[in-house]
């Protein structure tokens, strides 16, 4: 709903860290909250309606309609909030507490923001149709902005932002760092945030639609 304001550390304080690891056939993911009609679409192209406490399984495809929102905790404590008029796939995961633990996310659509969890750096992916990073302990946001200009924003820890031209390093001793990938361009890092509302640690607040 447009102005709604979610507390997402609130939520992060009511599922409290875990240490199991995900067994095979295992939901990556379970829905902590939401609001609105979400989807998620299946490897098989079958389309279920998401309510709270639902699994979330690798290859699916989540969709959030105009004043939607959801609200995912991973099995390796990662959080992630999704916005409205959004679309992220889950193209790979796996958590066993091993190093062979792996995380790709894709962006098609909208805006998100996630605080990782155990799997980080070189096995945790995220991509967007036109940039990737690689992340190092963080609480990052990104939004698709068109389909040839992305926003990126880092509020701890820090992440590298590539595209096929080049890359730039935000975040880590300077929180509250941004950047911005426009296609034909090199990554740029920005003084002051793009994003429209921006999210931030201080308030502890989130703005999803």
């Amino acid at each position: 709903m447009k102005g709604l304001l979610v507390r997402l550390t609130l939520v992060y304080c009511f599922f409290p860290v875990l240490s199991l690891a995900q067994e095979p056939g295992k939901d990556a993911a379970q829905v902590v909250a939401l609001q609105g009609t979400v989807y998620a679409w299946g490897v098989e192209g079958e389309r279920r309606i998401l309510a709270r406490r639902d699994g979330i399984k690798v290859g699916d495809v989540l969709e959030t309609s105009g004043d939607a929102w959801l609200q995912l905790r991973f099995s390796d404590n990662a959080l992630l909030a999704l916005n409205c008029a959004s679309e992220l796939q889950l193209r790979d995961y796996q958590y066993l507490d091993r190093p062979s633990d792996r995380v790709e996310l894709h962006l098609a659509e909208g805006r998100m923001r996630t605080i990782t969890g155990a799997i980080q750096f070189r096995n945790y992916r995220f991509t967007t149709d036109i940039a990737e990073i690689e992340v190092s302990g963080t609480d990052y946001e990104v939004e698709i902005v068109s389909e040839t200009e992305n926003t990126f924003g880092v509020y701890d820890g820090a992440i590298t932002v590539s595209n096929a031209i080049d890359s730039v390093f935000i975040g880590l001793d300077r929180a509250f760092d941004f950047a911005k990938v426009i296609v034909g361009d090199p990554p740029e890092r920005l003084a002051n945030s793009p994003f429209r509302i921006s999210n931030t640690l201080l308030s502890g607040t989130q703005r999803l639609c």
